[in-house]
């Protein structure tokens, strides 16, 4: 705190009136009262000594008055000085903690008590879309959809009152796509009174942990949906439920080439819009492509609009607004195509969906061979089966010195 010249000025009067009091009482006293008792003291001599007296006092008055000013002007200047080394302190902290902030990747944010964002870094205004001045002084409905604000408003809610700190994963939309994050919430507190005056929020980006993790667990579920599967037709549902684990999957199908019967066929389709397509020969459909290109797909609106001009394709069924495919690839050899598409704006597919389908293919296509390959070995048993005991020719099967088997025309 600043102290002014005047006041310094008054403080240094004040010390110096009352010394010139005291003083000027004291030498009034002994001359006129205590010297006056104890011997007659001419009255022109008494008068003499306390004119002497009085400008003795006022002479060192003005000295301690000047010595006082002076003192107090370099105790303030000394304060100032201190003052300002404490808030260049203070300052180049704040700088310190401000340029860590603004460099982190992790999304930093402060609310205030009543959840109005007062600070956030760029890495959170970069993944909100906008500079960080605009999102100053918005409240959490502002800042995210109503079921996800519903949620950081009650969180953020838990740790005014309670006080405590909180660390929570879960996903949160975003303008560019939704993210899996990590978050620690810290109550903030006023250091005089301890009270809480908002809420710290720390976020770290765990989406791609989070796809790793799906991915592993779909890839596992996959290979165990193979091992048990007796048929084509039991496996493939357990594929999709794979799927939409990993991203939404609303409108799902397989298509499985024949080559060489030349016939594309859907053996397993959902779809909300669009029916079951029959068998058919591969013509100028996006999974004819994905399966002539040997390429993954993602094709937005505008994407098709190109393969289309470009005579790559054709519109086949209801038009979607993402539509991803990926090849199933056996020994170099396509089989057929997974596809996952989406009718409405609010669905939509990124590079990391179509990652995700790549990265699962393979196993889905193994998958697949294996439970076809098995199929075609049952439907082999059960022909040879049948001409076998239709035959009248006596038919024995010895291991050993043991009939193990007999034809009835044996």
């Amino acid at each position: 705190m600043q102290v002014s010249k005047p006041r310094l000025m008054r403080t240094a009067l004040v010390a110096a009136s009352v010394y010139v009091l005291v003083a000027a009482t004291y030498i009034w006293l002994s001359d006129t009262v205590l010297l006056g008792r104890a011997a007659a003291w001419p009255p022109s001599l008494l008068r003499l000594s306390l004119l002497k007296g009085t400008l003795y006092v006022l002479v060192t008055g003005a000295a301690l008055f000047l010595l006082v000013w002076r003192f107090s002007l370099r105790v303030a200047a000394a304060a100032r000085e201190a003052s300002a080394r404490a808030a260049a302190a203070v300052l180049a902290s704040e700088e310190r903690y401000r340029a860590l902030a603004e460099s982190a990747t992790d999304f930093i944010l402060i609310f205030d008590r009543e959840l109005h964002l007062t600070y956030l870094n760029g890495a959170a205004a970069a993944a909100l879309g906008a500079p960080a001045h605009t999102f100053t002084g918005k409240t959490v409905e502002e800042l995210f959809p109503p079921e996800a604000a519903r949620r950081q408003r009650h969180t953020l809610q838990r740790v005014l009152e309670r006080g405590e700190a909180e660390v929570h994963e879960e996903q949160v939309p975003f303008p560019q796509g939704t993210l899996w994050l990590s978050t620690s919430l810290v109550p903030m507190r006023d250091q005089n009174t301890g009270a809480v005056t908002g809420v710290l929020g720390v976020s770290r980006d765990i989406s791609a942990f989070k796809r790793q993790e799906a991915v592993r667990e779909a890839t596992f579920a996959i290979s165990q949906a193979a091992a048990a599967a007796s048929s084509l037709g039991g496996l493939l549902p357990q594929i999709h439920r794979a799927i939409g684990a990993l991203l939404p999957a609303e409108n799902f199908y397989i298509a499985l080439y024949d080559e060489d019967r030349g016939l594309l066929s859907f053996p397993y389709f959902v779809d909300e819009v669009d029916a079951p397509p029959p068998p058919r020969p591969p013509g100028r459909g996006l999974t004819e492509y994905v399966l002539r290109t040997r390429r993954s797909l993602l094709a937005s609106p505008e994407v098709f609009a190109q393969l289309v001009a470009a005579g790559e394709v054709e519109l086949l069924g209801a038009p979607s607004v993402d539509w991803l495919g990926v090849p199933l690839i056996v020994r170099d050899r396509p089989i057929g195509a997974l596809v996952v598409q989406s009718y409405r704006e609010g669905v939509r597919f990124d590079e990391a969906a179509r990652e995700l389908l790549e990265f699962v293919s393979s196993q889905v296509a193994m998958a697949i061979e294996r439970a076809r390959a098995e199929e075609a070995l049952r439907e082999s048993e059960e022909r040879f089966r049948v001409l076998v005991e239709t035959t009248p020719v006596g038919v024995l099967i010895i291991v050993g010195d043991a009939i193990v088997y007999a034809n009835p025309g044996a």
